[in-house]
């Protein structure tokens, strides 16, 4: 449930009177002038509002204890008490030998020395030293910013930066206990998907958490789903357990996604498993919620295998809607067979305005539910149209390296209808004839110099490069030398997709994780990236840029090699250098981070918000300083692995491009981030009876036409819009209930507008 600003009574006496009905500000001279901005005056008594965490408080105020307050200052505390964070707190401490002997103390509280902020040397315990990153730290640096420019800080040490040949240069790390987390399937080596994650800022602190799945195994050897608290420092990857988010549950979760349903900076985590969807709020009280609940007791879509997901407005509303991928699971219940068709069946929910969510009608159900099974969903404006498509990767059991294919549905792309078409969405195949099919697993965006974009799809044998031409699939893997068909005859298995200029020369790479081949080792099993060139030429690097050969994991039963299953890249401890998280099939998750490269500066994370269409992270582009193009990388698409729902860009300025189509330089200072921005009101209507007047400010567009889609009860018929100086204007019908815009008679605003 949303937050609800309600009253509750404080002991404020003031002069007796109504506040005025319009609502407005109350005059200095009014019986409740005394009231403050967070308060509201009723029959002459100043009330108190009540709030969830530091929502709805106005102006100045915070909440304390479910009521708005001002905040402190140091001279409104009492005795014993000093102003942290906007409230006055009782002091821990008057000198260090109050702690424990592992803390000091400083400004009242108990902290670790390296938890004390501090300004200069002397704000820090004897033999420490103040960091750049205000933090006290022993031995030559906390961060990199302690070091001279050609070094890096590296365990409290500086040492020489490297000038790697590829332009990039990683090296794996333990990071407990995040890289003893530990699952396993008990699956045949060239079965079972393993476990994933998810990362989500569940504390609103500004850095990202991590939720790790657990595998369907369940021994004292094996990791129950737990979230993780990120501790880091710049350089340094810290995670604490967070005991009450780690423990075993009815159903095993094996990933997780994130979102903000209350805007407030704290994200929901949402949880997938073996029939089991659902939501988990941490604040401000912990609050589970069942969306499988919603599906009834004689739906056996309640039976998914739930993996893989996507946030997506699929009606349009402005409210993000959920797609949940099912995948190959339970085939009977109770000795009886489930329906094929319903059990991998995926599931569309649509979100309310009060942040819970619903069925959608049956034509949704139909157009999106299928009998593969989804092991990647992915949301991207494929056709540049405006309007968010649907990608989704179905495993098929098929290949293209064995001509013939399965009765399953294939993967595809649902093109989203234009307004003005009778339909809601265009499904296309990824191949033609029997190249349709195949095992698609994850899915890249990958934008190949001198061809456009194309779909980079993982499969079992040869992966796909696909570019729609007038409409029609076309896969360049093979001439782009992309397709990883085999190794010593063996069909390989590839998975996990990351797009990103990984050596900062312009042009994309990819990087791919490979999945198990058998118990032995085989080369090109191991994880790969292809480095791009300027002529759209790709190179596979391995051992070159750090990334190691797979060895033997202790927790399959059956043993083998550790083998990737999703991966992603972020900056999880906000030095502007990459981790790439590598998920097992049974293992434990491999972490490699980006070593800081001489002359290098930092990557930035952008923490971006859609103002007119919702999504999480997807339909945005980032163009990097020096660049001519807009790049797409930020996309879903990994089995059983949720995204980072912030961007990232590999340059401290450019321009960001929102999923409307508005453009917003950033600067992020040299930095790493984060850095918020927010799309700018630059969209205004009104109406006057059957006249609509549209009002823009868009200097990104100095000369844009537009023309409308008006939908009423009878249908959607196409409107132009008269250009005036500040706008266009519309000639409306009494029954018309919403429009869509539509810039240069090509690019759709994925956003259906609530007409007055």
């Amino acid at each position: 449930m949303r937050p609800l600003v309600v009253l509750i009574f404080i002991l404020i006496a003031c002069p007796g009177s109504d506040p005025a009905p319009d609502g407005g500000a109350i005059d200095a001279g009014d019986a409740c002038g005394l009231c403050q901005e967070f308060e509201q005056c009723r029959q002459g008594v100043c009330e108190a509002l009540t709030c969830r965490d530091n929502l709805p408080c106005p102006g100045d105020a915070i909440c304390v204890d479910a009521r708005c307050q001002r905040r402190c200052d140091e001279d409104s505390c009492g005795p014993g008490q000093r102003c942290l964070q906007g409230r006055c707190t009782e002091d821990e401490c008057l000198q260090t030998e109050d702690c424990d002997g592992e803390s000091v103390c400083s400004e009242g509280r108990c902290l670790r020395p390296q938890d004390v902020p501090c300004t200069q040397g002397e704000d820090c315990p004897t033999d420490w030293r103040c960091s750049t990153f205000g933090r006290c730290y022993q031995g030559e640096c906390l961060v990199h910013g302690d070091c001279p420019e050609e070094s890096r800080c590296v365990a409290h040490q500086c040492i020489e930066r490297p000038v790697s040949p590829e332009g990039v240069q990683f090296e794996k790390i333990e990071v407990f206990p995040i890289t003893l987390h530990t699952g396993a399937d008990g699956e045949a080596l060239d079965q079972g998907y393993g476990f994933g994650g998810g990362l989500l800022d569940f504390d609103g602190y500004g850095d990202l958490d991590l939720f790790l799945g657990a595998s369907s195994l369940r021994t004292a050897d094996y990791s129950p789903p737990c979230l993780y608290r990120n501790q880091s420092t710049p350089g340094t990857l810290r995670f604490e357990v967070v005991a009450e988010a780690c423990q075993w549950e009815p159903t095993t979760w094996n990933s997780g996604w994130a979102i903000d349903l209350e805007h407030d900076g704290k994200h929901e985590l949402l949880m997938l498993g073996e029939q089991g969807l659902q939501f988990k709020r941490f604040y401000p009280e912990p609050e589970v919620t069942n969306l499988m609940s919603l599906l009834g007791n004689q739906d056996y879509r309640t039976f998914c295998k739930a993996g893989a997901m996507e946030w997506i407005d699929l009606d349009r509303d402005g409210l993000v809607d959920l797609v949940v991928g099912c995948q190959l699971g339970a085939t009977q219940v109770n000795g009886r067979p489930l329906p094929v068709r319903a059990i991998r069946s995926n599931i569309a929910l649509k979100q309310l305005v009060d942040g819970t969510f619903t069925l959608f009608d049956a034509d949704y159900d139909e157009l999106l539910a299928d009998d593969g099974s989804t092991l990647g969903l992915s949301s991207l404006d494929v056709n540049g149209d405006g309007l968010l498509d649907l990608v989704v990767a179905n495993d098929t059991f098929s290949t293209l390296a064995d001509p013939g294919h399965t009765e399953m549905t294939p993967g595809a792309v649902y093109f989203s209808c234009s307004p003005l078409e009778p339909c809601l969405f265009d499904r296309r195949l990824l191949g033609t004839g029997d190249s349709a099919w195949g095992s698609f697993m994850g899915i890249g965006n990958l934008h190949v110099e001198g061809l456009g974009e194309h779909l980079y799809i993982s499969d079992w044998g040869p992966n796909r490069v696909v570019q729609f031409v007038d409409g029609e699939p076309v896969n360049r893997a093979f001439e782009l030398g992309l397709d990883l068909t085999s190794s010593e005859q063996q069909l390989l298995y590839a998975w996990g997709v990351s797009v990103e200029d990984f050596n900062r020369d312009g042009f994309d790479d990819v990087l791919i994780g490979q999945g198990s081949v058998g118990p032995e080792p085989h080369p090109l099993h191991d994880d790969i990236l292809f480095l791009q060139d300027q002529e759209g030429n790709f190179r596979a690097v391995t051992e070159e840029v750090g990334i190691e050969e797979h060895g033997p994991t202790a927790a399959s039963p059956l043993g083998g090699l550790q083998a990737t299953r999703g991966l992603t890249r972020v900056d999880l401890d906000q030095d502007g250098y990459l981790e790439i998280l590598m998920m097992p099939q049974e293992g434990r998750p491999t972490l490699y981070r980006e070593v800081p490269q001489r002359g290098a500066s930092p990557r930035c994370t952008l923490r971006a918000k859609s103002r007119y269409v919702a999504t999480v992270g997807s339909g945005f582009a980032v163009q990097e300083a020096g660049s001519s193009r807009f790049a797409r990388r930020d996309i879903q698409g990994q089995l059983r692995l949720g995204l980072s729902p912030w961007l990232m860009s590999g340059s401290s300025t450019g321009r960001l491009r929102y999923p409307s189509g508005a453009i917003q330089d950033y600067d992020c200072q040299g930095g790493a981030g984060p850095i918020d921005l927010e799309e700018p009101a630059w969209i205004q209507w009104t109406r006057d009876g059957l006249s609509l007047e549209l009002t823009f400010d868009h200097p990104w567009w100095p000369q844009a036409a537009w023309d409308l889609a008006i939908r009423s009860p009878e249908g959607v018929r196409a409107v132009d819009c008269v250009a005036t100086d500040t706008g266009c204007r519309a000639t409306l019908e009494v029954a018309d209930e919403a429009f869509m815009l539509r810039r240069d008679g090509q690019w759709w605003i994925h956003r259906w507008f609530a007409l007055p």
